[in-house]
């Protein structure tokens, strides 16, 4: 399914800004116990230092020295060297995209959480740069680390400048020549035993400016942490701004624009194989969707799921093809459907879409497709549409089962002359309380025989995600629609330069759901589940 909307997106940029939860799972051998263990979700201490109106924040709750050890202990024998190895290459080259070496610099001092955030100032432009937030291990070890670093900047030649800030002593590299003032590593360490590290002096500047004042800094932030409390307990909390949302995880304008400032949070939970994402976004005002949905209606179904390509469940197809609807959802997913339906290349199939009332199922397989619908209505409509395309209907007996086939006999030249070749319009089956409607008797054939509902298939019935609220829409992505999202996507190419081939994840399949909270009309829920391989 090729999807430029940002949910599809969203869910992979945030997964690969924690590069640890991808490295965590990509080596693991279904053994979960030695996976880390999530912690009950909250903002730590070094968000007193981080504007509540940072451009993007990662809250990040693991200690990076281990990241190695969980990903050897996981692997086969085989592989223990191998995964250890592509687990440092991926941590450190982290760490030096912003010019720092973890082995060297960091990795004798830092405890478990750490923060990263990126101010994106739109009136000084010296106030674009971030700030990184360690905890040490002791004052000790952190106040070592600052001397060591400090020493060898100056013995290869750099002149540092120590300035007194609000009480905090700053350290940064004064600029030479042209260079703009305040573009330096600038660093500080507090009495409460965080080291903050930042692009340059004026960001460290004002991390201590926003820490005095509570109401501007995300600790003090209520409204946020109301936001965050209900959120699954993960290994990295990311708070992204409406900015973020637009410039950096592509979040149509249309969409940004309407979330409040900083009303973007998300979780991210490795377990096992999977990658699961609980995300929120708060709006300026209520949403526009307020049909009420039967989330037991239509479910994903194992037998289906994963012998499929892409599988959508679409709640009101009609407004959320709409291209001037303003629906959230349509502005959401609109988009990518149309133009799945497009690549489709099925008429009878977009009619049916573009027809049905209520709840529907898309699923594309090798074999064909295969559209599962509750509104009966749509039989006599699409019986109209065929017949005026001389398409003619039969039924027919299979298995002891009924089923309606429109078709025709169509010419086609073959050498000199013409044969007649048959042409299938639709088949549809049907029994008391559901459509099956496709254009292949074998996808027909495997969806009569497969299981009943399988409930661990759906990601909303996943463990991870009970007690959801009104769900609205569901999307699972096969392998070649998701990889094809990530060959496009501008966070898969940061991933690629810090990380070698062989240690990128494979991703098998993707699943997202979206839907509101009975209590908030202004939040949306989206939550997702990577797996991979």
């Amino acid at each position: 399914m090729k999807v430029r909307s940002f949910v599809i997106s969203l869910i992979i940029t945030l997964t690969i800004l924690s590069l640890v939860a991808v490295t965590l799972v990509n080596q693991t051998q279904q053994k979960e116990s030695l996976i880390l263990d999530t912690k009950e979700l909250d903002l730590p201490e070094s968000a007193q230092y981080i504007p509540s109106n940072a451009y993007l924040t990662i809250h990040f709750n693991i200690n990076p020295n281990k990241i190695p050890d969980y990903i050897e202990a996981e692997a086969s024998k085989k592989s223990k060297s191998q995964a250890r190895k592509e687990g440092i290459e991926i941590r450190d080259g982290l760490f030096a995209l912003i010019g720092l070496d973890f082995n060297k610099d960091l990795s004798e001092w830092v405890s478990n959480d750490f923060s990263f955030s990126i101010f994106n100032s739109k009136e000084n432009r010296i106030n674009k740069g971030w700030i990184l937030i360690f905890e040490g291990i002791n004052i000790n070890e952190s106040s070592n680390f600052l001397n060591e670093y400090w020493e060898n900047q100056n013995i290869n030649g750099a002149e540092i400048e120590h300035e007194s800030y609000q009480g905090q002593e700053i350290l940064y590299e004064k600029a030479a020549g042209s260079e703009i003032e305040g573009r330096k590593l600038s660093m500080a360490m507090l009495n409460n035993n965080l080291i903050l590290i930042s692009s340059n002096k004026k960001i460290l500047q004002e991390a201590i400016d926003v820490s005095i004042d509570s109401t501007k800094n995300q600790l003090g932030d209520y409204q946020k942490k109301d936001l965050i409390k209900n959120l699954k307990n993960g290994i990295a909390l990311i708070i992204a701004s409406p900015d973020a949302l637009e410039s950096f995880l592509e979040v149509p304008q249309n969409i940004a624009q309407k979330v409040d400032l900083n009303g973007f949070v998300a979780s991210i939970i490795p377990k096992g194989k999977n990658i699961y994402i609980d995300s929120k976004f708060k709006f300026k005002e209520q949403l526009e969707s307020k049909e009420i949905v039967n989330k037991n209606e239509i479910n994903l179904f194992g037998e289906e799921i994963y012998n499929s390509n892409d599988i959508a469940i679409i709640n009101n197809t009609q407004q959320i093809l709409n291209d001037n609807s303003s629906d959230i959802y349509s502005l959401l997913i609109g988009k990518a459907l149309r133009q799945y339906l497009i690549n489709l290349e099925s008429p009878i199939a977009t009619n049916l879409i573009e027809l049905s009332k209520g709840q529907l199922v898309l699923i594309n397989k090798e074999s064909g497709w295969l559209i599962k619908s509750l509104d009966f209505s749509l039989i006599p409509i699409v019986d109209q549409i065929l017949i005026s395309q001389n398409f003619v209907k039969s039924t027919l007996n299979i298995k002891d089962k009924d089923i309606t086939v429109w078709n025709k006999l169509e010419t086609i030249k073959r050498g000199d002359g013409y044969i007649l070749s048959p042409k299938i319009g639709i088949i549809l089956s049907k029994d008391s309380n559901k459509l099956l409607w496709t254009n292949t008797l074998s996808s027909l054939d495997k969806e009569n025989n497969s299981k009943s509902i399988v409930e661990r298939s759906n990601i909303l019935k996943n463990s991870e995600f009970n007690n959801f609220i009104t769900v609205k829409q569901q999307l699972s992505l096969g392998q070649r629609s998701s990889q094809k999202i990530l060959n496009h996507w501008k966070p898969w190419q940061l991933l690629k330069t810090v990380a070698s081939k062989s240690s990128l994840p494979n991703i098998n399949r993707l699943n997202l759901a979206l839907g509101e909270e009975e209590a908030e009309d202004s939040i949306l829920k989206v939550r997702g589940m990577l797996s991979i391989d």
